[in-house]
């Protein structure tokens, strides 16, 4: 899955992103790279908003799941089962979100647990910072889950 198709899939599946702006930017090395427009979530003291921050970290990881069980299953669903956040300064322009690289020992367990029992989960984290500048902004800590489709299409 190609940054293009994650966006589509993205966009098809969970339209707020669209209204929210964030972009899928790449696709890379372990990692998924977002991005979002300061001027769509400027809140009353001229930063982002903290709920587009959760959002936007939450998305990049999501879209980093997407991608490691595109290949083992498709259909599967994901869901978040538990995050945090910690804003640590300020978002005052545009912004990126650079997902961590998932451990191996972590991708073969989710692998392993998935087609033993049909559900695996795997930890993402994430760091957000301005397009502009290597400084850490936000950092994201989440646990996805994922589990079988079991509901038939007719």
């Amino acid at each position: 899955m190609d940054k293009n198709e994650l966006q589509k899939y993205i966009i098809e599946n969970i339209p707020i992103v669209k209204d929210m702006g964030f972009i899928i930017e790449k696709i890379k090395d372990n990692k998924v790279i977002v991005s979002g427009e300061y001027k769509k979530h400027i809140n009353h003291t001229n930063s982002v908003f903290g709920g587009s921050i959760s959002s936007v970290m939450t998305l990049a990881g999501w879209g980093r799941v997407r991608i490691l069980i595109e290949d083992i299953d498709s259909s599967a669903i994901i869901l978040i089962k538990n995050n945090s956040t910690d804003f640590i300064k300020p978002v005052v322009e545009d912004y990126i979100v650079i997902t961590e690289p998932l451990l191996k020992k972590d991708i073969e367990k989710l692998i392993k647990t998935y087609n033993r029992f049909g559900k695996g989960r795997i930890k993402v984290m994430a760091t957000l910072r301005h397009k502009t500048s290597l400084d850490t902004l936000a950092k994201f800590k989440g646990k996805f889950v994922v589990i079988k489709n079991q509901i038939k299409k007719w």
